[in-house]
């Protein structure tokens, strides 16, 4: 007979599955967001730039984080690992600590999180250039 105490308590192998699949979760939602910043970014800045139209501090901001990603991209290439390598520790921990179920709620917020970065960057460059067309907020 179990202990009640102890019977929904996850073992190591079902912690480190769900911290696995998390931290695959995350790391695909950062390969979006990287991928936002390093290929979508830097040619909405290029047509900025050509017309030569003055952006907003918010986007000011993006196109900096934009030309950090593009210029030093291979430093992400020792972040990474040990990112994701903290990430599966904390997340296993999480998993034996508060249960799986409540880890894997808590990965996809975390996830979403992340996904919401792109689109927020997505929706301030894509204002930027509907005010560069002549296009306000009433023409949408």
């Amino acid at each position: 007979m179990t202990d009640k105490s102890t019977a929904h308590e996850p073992n190591d192998r079902s912690a480190a599955i769900c911290a696995a699949l998390l931290t695959t979760l995350h790391f695909l939602a950062n390969i979006v967001v990287f991928g936002w910043y390093y290929f979508l970014a830097p040619r909405w800045k290029r047509e900025l730039n050509d017309v030569g139209m003055e952006v907003g501090r918010t986007a000011r901001h993006l196109i900096q984080q934009s030309d950090w990603i593009v210029n030093f991209w291979y430093m992400l290439v020792v972040l990474v690992p040990v990112a994701l390598f903290v990430d599966f520790v904390l997340l296993k921990w999480m998993a034996k600590r508060w249960g799986v179920s409540r880890t894997v709620v808590f990965g996809v917020v975390v996830a979403g999180l992340i996904l919401l970065q792109a689109v927020f960057a997505h929706f301030t460059f894509s204002t930027e250039l509907l005010q560069l067309r002549g296009l306000g907020a009433r023409d949408w």
